[in-house]
């Protein structure tokens, strides 16, 4: 029983943000069971379980493309160096990181699809109203963006 709570506690941890040679990532770990997501051109997912030597295991998906990887974190945790490939493909790529040192912010991101169906109707953003109200809040970033393709 204390082994198996001295093991836990020596789990390496990836959780936090990071700046990656796939854009940015936040991951969230619990015991060893890691899920999270970064950004390269689309939301995209990652999940995986950090072994007893540290290295977290993982699969992604981008939506169009998925496939598996591994990330060996750091001595000091400050950084991770690993590999990915895609599914159905033999050769391997470099994936790094470097746990993002930015002050942790709050934002919000708002969506906003247009509603108008012609110049008639009056000219009406509730995207608009919600970025100059949330706009006045301390260290809130927001993010407004429309959506003009509605499929």
């Amino acid at each position: 029983m204390i082994l198996n709570l001295l093991a836990i506690l020596a789990i390496a941890d990836f959780s936090g943000t990071w700046e990656t040679t796939y854009g940015d990532m936040v991951l969230e770990q619990i015991c060893s069971s890691v899920t999270g997501w970064y950004s390269y051109g689309v939301m995209s997912s990652i999940e995986g379980t950090v072994t007893d030597s540290g290295k977290l295991i993982f699969t992604y998906d981008e939506g169009d493309a998925a496939g598996s990887g591994w990330f060996q974190l750091s001595e000091s945790g400050s950084s991770f160096a690993g590999q990915w490939r895609a599914d159905n493909d033999q050769n391997w790529s470099a994936w790094d990181g470097q746990r993002s040192t930015g002050e942790p912010s709050t934002w919000v991101l708002i969506l906003e699809a247009e509603w108008q169906e012609s110049m008639r109707e009056n000219e009406y953003s509730f995207g608009e109203m919600l970025d100059t109200w949330l706009g006045r809040l301390e260290n809130v970033e927001i993010r407004h963006r429309f959506v003009h393709d509605l499929a």
